[in-house]
């Protein structure tokens, strides 16, 4: 039950929050604007590829302190799909 109260809150605060989805949105184009994300990134479809996982982290392993995957390795593995492929090294 306290599982289910935590995923409401947390889906009413952050994804009814226009603040916070304007903040991430902000955060993104600053990415592509810097070069260090894709240009042909749809901000708003990426914004549930992100929360997602996390949330469902924190339903799958709830409060334990010992986390099989942690949110840095979460968002690592989301960004490095968004990044703009390097050039070939030798061409």
């Amino acid at each position: 039950a306290y599982e289910i109260v935590m995923c409401l809150e947390f889906r009413r605060v952050l994804f009814r929050s226009e603040p916070r989805r304007a903040l991430l949105r902000g955060v993104v184009r600053d990415g592509v604007a810097t070069g260090e994300l894709r240009e042909d990134i749809d901000v708003d479809a990426l914004m549930p590829v992100l929360v997602g996982p996390i949330l469902f982290l924190s339903l799958w392993q709830g409060t334990s302190s010992t986390r099989d995957v942690t949110v840095d390795a979460i968002v690592d593995t989301v960004l490095a799909g968004l990044r703009p492929p390097t050039p070939a090294s030798g061409s």
